[in-house]
């Protein structure tokens, strides 16, 4: 699914640095607060008659989340050991029907469960949305990929865990309160502190995903930007490129800069990262907007996603030129 494969390609990017990585993979993680275990306990808590897509039979192996902690403490104690990618998961290999029954049981109720295989998915993503009270924008890709069975290939990392494992039946207990309710996410009563440390910082972070022609790579990606960005904006931006790695951008009859980015010297070409170090329009402690956060949002934010909207159209062009087109007009 793209849910998986999103969080496949994190990895991936990661691993390219040069730091040493740790990857730890696994399905639900049960405790309090879980997303993925509100969704399992409100469906069973609030419906009796239950219609179970086909997706229900696919397979898990739920994990607590302290277990999730003790694998984490593991590989920081032991970060020549477990370097690599590691699934780890509880006990308890089930499918998503029986952790729905087993749900059930430990909450006392009876529910009458019978397949459905042939609901549509979408209808079964609306459907869970609807009755878990949690929003579609994060019940459809967790939906999208429970399709598939995410149990744990043997590993040492999971060898050394599992026996002291809890198991999913107990992991539910802790989670749900006396009436069967979901346990609220212990971190709540600091969301909000965490929310005004955020809005004081202003950081801004922006991720592209951009086509990438056949051949090319980071490098040129960015040696394109430079090249597009002030021809498709001359008549109001100019851009600068010196051999300190710095690029500098102006507007039009304007000696000083609106934003200078620095090459970051560790970069390899398929993995490249501009720095935002100075500029009217930037702080250089990381990327924090000079600008008011009110007047950015409305300005500068959809100024620079215009743009990188436009250039990844630029760029979806040429990955649909004949190659030999691409070859004439590069020598032209």
């Amino acid at each position: 699914s793209k849910h998986l494969e999103s969080r496949y390609e994190v990895e991936q990017i990661l691993q390219n640095s040069k730091a040493s990585l740790t990857t730890l993979r696994c399905g639900i993680i049960v405790g309090p607060g879980g997303s993925s275990l509100k969704i399992l306990i409100n469906l069973v808590r609030r419906i009796p008659l239950m219609g179970l897509p086909a997706w229900t039979a696919s397979m898990t192996q739920p994990i607590d989340i302290n277990d999730v902690e003790r694998a984490l403490l593991m590989c920081l104690k032991n970060p020549e050991q477990y370097e690599g990618s590691f699934d780890i998961g509880g006990p308890d290999v089930m499918t998503y029907r029986e952790m729905m029954q087993t749900t059930a049981r430990t909450m006392n109720r009876k529910r009458i469960m019978f397949s459905v295989p042939i609901i549509p998915i979408s209808f079964s993503k609306r459907w869970v949305s609807t009755f878990s009270g949690v929003s579609i924008d994060l019940v459809g890709p967790l939906v999208d990929s429970l399709k598939h069975d995410l149990t744990v290939h043997p590993n040492a990392l999971q060898t050394k865990l599992i026996d002291r494992c809890e198991s999913f039946e107990k992991s539910l207990k802790n989670s749900m309160d006396r009436h069967g309710f979901p346990v609220s996410n212990p971190r709540q009563s600091f969301r909000s502190i965490d929310q005004q440390s955020i809005r004081k910082a202003k950081r801004v972070r922006s991720v592209q995903r951009l086509p990438l022609p056949q051949g090319k790579n980071a490098r040129w990606v960015m040696e394109e930007y430079l090249r597009w960005l002030p021809k498709t904006l001359r008549t109001i931006l100019r851009c600068e490129v010196t051999d300190d790695n710095l690029v500098s951008f102006y507007l039009r009859l304007m000696s000083k800069p609106l934003l200078v980015l620095r090459l970051d010297e560790h970069g390899t070409d398929q993995n490249l990262v501009l720095k935002i170090v100075g500029g009217l329009l930037a702080n250089v402690e990381d990327f924090s907007p000079s600008l008011p956060w009110y007047l950015y949002n409305i300005t500068q934010a959809v100024a620079h996603l215009m743009v990188m909207k436009a250039f990844g159209h630029h760029l979806r062009n040429l990955c649909d030129r004949p190659p030999k087109l691409e070859q004439e007009l590069q020598a032209a």
